[in-house]
């Protein structure tokens, strides 16, 4: 289904907590909703985050009045759909959010920042933020911590943005919003940070999304959401961010720049936060939307396979001579890594894709490949993402970066490629740049950008 306005009725049949009054398995076209084992405590406002195959909820309200709050933690086991109980934070948690980094959770609630140690099973206190600005929103980007927007309660919604470096226990602000939001959905795709609708004044929400890149320290707007989702959570799902609004589902591709209403929410509720599995979401509790209550319902959502494109491999370690770059390939001779994006859609019979590669040293020839495989293997000043079918197999013909610093692929790729390949409606394939660099870091000649794998549609 595409883009369109459905009705916004707040009056919905909602089942009291524990009672099932919908289907455990409720199929629309998009996608299905699952029901999945309840959490051990009914909350709202609490805040979740993925390591592994574990899924962490922590802290929230376990009252209609927002007058009790909580400092409890559970873990989710996505292999065995089971709770069980986890140490509790230091202090009751509902005004900020949390988010992962590694084998770490970072919690970040007023001006305080707590980290959870998920293998030694013990929290401690990181260095607290200069300002307190409440309801946040928090998100993990590639290495760091980034605290976006919120309020302040003498002045109201505010765009500021806190990042937080692990590595130095620090705090600093970055460039901030181009729109003062609180309520807001962030989320993390590719290269990029995107926050989403939330409320730009107390009372006035906004359809206005936007998004930021590490690399320039700035924001750029992004087509807004079809219609208002005042206090949405937010994930990234295989290149599409996915927020979820009481009955309201909405998918944002990062690669088409296009929104596409999904299947409501059967078991509708406010407040609640939304995290990625391998191949679907988990919505754990909530505010039920009528009669209000925090709950214990947990479900999931299996999108169904479609076109689209989930950039991997960036520079996060293991580089050679050690020149990591978070948000794009391996660091060359311009200082930055390079970034692979794409623009238009996977879709065969359109053959509009097309591939963009930039920050590269000016005026240096490269190519781009395509393979069926992923690996992550040293390859010249980077990493060679694509294999099976990569440089050996078929690659596009060879391109310089001119005084952009850039080249591009496409449109037309489907039918560049067809000599060699078969590109059919559900494959998945992967595309990487290569480029010469002779004054490159580790001295060997040529670098890649990251690399982009795209599932095509018919």
């Amino acid at each position: 289904m595409q883009l369109g306005h459905p009705h916004d009725s707040r009056s919905f049949a909602v089942a009291l907590v524990g009672v099932m009054l919908w289907s455990p398995s409720v199929r629309a076209d998009g996608g299905q909703w699952k029901v999945l084992a309840p959490m051990r405590l009914a909350r709202d406002h609490a805040s979740a985050a993925r390591i592994g195959d574990a899924v962490y909820v922590l802290g929230g309200h376990v009252d209609p009045a927002h007058a009790v709050s909580t400092h409890s933690m559970e873990v989710y086991d996505i292999l065995t759909d089971s709770w069980s109980a986890a140490p509790s934070a230091p202090t009751s948690a509902t005004s900020g959010g949390m988010a992962a980094l590694g084998k770490k959770l970072y919690a970040v609630y007023d001006r305080d920042l707590y980290i959870y140690d998920t293998e030694g099973r013990y929290w401690t206190t990181g260095a607290s933020r200069p300002t307190k600005t409440l309801w946040p929103s928090v998100v993990a980007h590639r290495s760091r911590i980034y605290v976006v927007g919120g309020v302040d309660v003498a002045t109201g919604p505010v765009r500021t943005v806190w990042c937080y470096d692990p590595g130095t226990d620090g705090w600093s602000t970055v460039a901030p919003m181009l729109t003062p939001r609180v309520w807001l959905a962030v989320a993390s795709c590719g290269a990029f940070l995107y926050a989403l609708a939330g409320y730009d004044e107390w009372s006035t929400g906004t359809r206005e999304c936007e998004r930021y890149d590490p690399v320039l320290d700035s924001w750029e707007p992004v087509p807004a959401a079809p219609y208002l989702v005042a206090e949405p959570s937010a994930t990234a799902l295989a290149g599409r961010i996915h927020l979820i609004d009481g009955p309201k589902h909405l998918t944002f591709d990062v690669l088409s720049a296009r929104w596409t209403v999904m299947p409501r929410v059967p078991f509708p509720r406010e407040n609640v936060p939304v995290v990625a599995l391998d191949d679907r979401l988990l919505v754990p509790s909530g505010l039920t939307s009528s009669a209000p209550r925090p709950t214990n319902h947990v479900d999931s959502f299996v999108p169904d396979v479609d076109g689209g494109a989930s950039p991997y491999c960036f520079c996060d370690s293991a580089a050679p001579c050690g020149n990591e770059h978070p948000f794009g390939g391996c660091v060359n001779s311009t200082g930055v890594g390079a970034l692979l994006t794409g623009a238009g859609s996977a879709r065969i019979a359109s053959d509009d894709l097309v591939l963009l590669a930039e920050r590269m040293p000016l005026n240096q020839n490269g190519i781009f490949w395509i393979g069926d495989g992923q690996i992550d293997v040293p390859f010249g000043d980077g990493h060679l993402c694509v294999g099976s079918g990569g440089i050996g197999n078929f690659h596009f013909p060879v391109q310089s970066s001119r005084h952009r610093g850039a080249f591009v692929l496409g449109p037309g790729i489907v039918a560049q490629s067809s000599s060699a390949i078969t590109i059919a409606p559900g494959s998945t394939w992967n595309f990487q740049a290569g480029y010469r660099d002779p004054l490159g870091p580790c001295g060997l000649g040529f670098n890649t950008t990251n690399a982009l794998a795209v599932t095509w549609a018919p």
